[in-house]
C-alpha cells in the first residue's frame, strides 16, 4: 500500500525492461499481495517470475520508483511439464 501522496501501478514485464514511460500505461492498484508463482532455475539458483509484474511507485510531482517485490515465507511448490514452480 502507498503512503501520502504516492499511488502504485503495475506493469506485467521484468523489472529490468521497464522504464519512466510505463507510468502511463501501467495499472492502477490500491495494495500488491503475495501468492505469485515463479519457476525455480536449476542453473541460477533463481526464482522467475511466470508473468513478471513490476510494481512502479509514483506521486504527482513526478518521482517515480520501480519495485521488485519478492518475499518467500510460506512458500508452496508444483512442478507443471517437469519445471519446478514454488508459490511466494
Amino acid at each position: 500500500k502507498a503512503n501520502g501522496s504516492y499511488s502504485i501501478r503495475t506493469v506485467a514485464k521484468d523489472i529490468s525492461s521497464g522504464t519512466a514511460t510505463d507510468w502511463a500505461t501501467a495499472t492502477p492498484v490500491s495494495s500488491q499481495g503475495s501468492g505469485e508463482w515463479y519457476e525455480y532455475d536449476l542453473d541460477s539458483h533463481a526464482n522467475q517470475a511466470i508473468q513478471p509484474l513490476t510494481v512502479l511507485v509514483g506521486n504527482s510531482s513526478g518521482a517515480s520508483y520501480a519495485v521488485k517485490l519478492i518475499n518467500f515465507t510460506n512458500v508452496g511448490q508444483q512442478v507443471v511439464a517437469g519445471q519446478l514452480q514454488v508459490k511466494a
